[in-house]
């Protein structure tokens, strides 16, 4: 019954970390309510002038939904499960 429970855990967790990222797609976020250009260069150590130019954006605006990409965003790692046997 564990080893059931237990194989069901690890396929679970492969289909949602099996791109070796569970949250971020590629090297992408979607804005939020309340995200600015300022505020997402502190969160990733970016510029905002970077941010800009690699989003191709001619002013400061973003919109709630919009994708912005993030050079070098850092993935999460993929979750591994080791089963003893």
């Amino acid at each position: 019954m564990i080893q059931i429970a237990l194989c069901t855990m690890l396929i679970v967790s492969l289909f949602f970390f099996g791109k070796g990222g569970g949250f971020a797609e590629g090297n992408s976020i979607v804005i939020k309510k309340g995200d600015t250009l300022f505020s997402i260069s502190k969160q990733y150590s970016i510029s905002v002038k970077e941010l800009k130019e690699y989003n191709q954006l001619s002013n400061n605006t973003i919109y709630v939904g919009q994708e912005l990409m993030i050079p070098h965003l850092k993935q999460l790692d993929p979750m591994y499960v080791v089963i003893a046997g």
